[in-house]
């Protein structure tokens, strides 16, 4: 039987069909510096970034056009070779000079067509006119309906303002009769204007 060993850490041990077994010692990754907690301010700070970031993408991606395009345009010296079909205008460009007159008439037409305008015809002048007298007879209901609404509300509180003085008066009445025809009142006035004399 053989066995092997290793300087660089790892141990052999044998089993028992002749073959060695490998293995390497468990190694300990710690953290060698501990995370930083964001505080809430923070938190708050970031999160804000952010969102102004997603809100405002397209500026941020014209700020960023703008920077790779000062980067660009820093002067460098180049030796431009052009030539004359580069500066020569295109053919599209030079019929309007020639004066082709397919081009302006083709253009003319356009602008006829555009001046065609809508017309109604009979019957959709009849709906047009039925459609506004309709909503003029709504408009009318509802300013009727709220000036009567108006006398209505005000004739419940006139009526309401009777009621309670009336009720009143009535509590009033019911109180004296209350009081005229308590037994006390009775045999009072029976003994001392009448005469009377209260028998057992």
């Amino acid at each position: 039987m053989i066995t092997t060993r290793r300087s660089n850490g790892l141990q052999t041990e044998s089993t028992r069909g002749g073959l060695d077994l490998l293995e390497r010692e468990a190694v300990n990754y710690e953290q060698t510096a501990p995370e930083r907690v964001e505080s809430m301010d923070e938190a708050k700070a970031r999160m804000q970034r952010n969102l102004d970031k997603l809100l405002n993408y397209d500026r941020y991606s014209e700020m960023e056009a703008e920077k790779s395009a000062v980067i660009e345009d820093a002067p460098q010296i180049r030796e431009a070779a052009y030539s004359d079909e580069d500066i020569r205008p295109t053919t599209t460009t030079t019929q309007f000079i020639d004066g082709d007159p397919q081009i302006f008439n083709d253009a003319a037409k356009s602008k006829s067509d555009e001046h065609v305008g809508y017309k109604l015809n009979a019957k959709g002048k009849v709906v047009v006119v039925l459609y506004a007298l309709v909503v003029a007879v709504i408009l009318a209901l509802i300013t009727l309906n709220t000036g009567v609404l108006r006398t209505l509300s005000a004739d419940v509180n006139s009526l309401s303002a009777t009621y309670a003085a009336k009720t009143a008066a009535i509590e009033q009445q019911n109180a004296i009769i209350a009081e005229i025809s308590s037994p006390s009142h009775i045999s009072e006035i029976a003994e001392n204007q009448l005469g009377m004399v209260l028998g057992n």
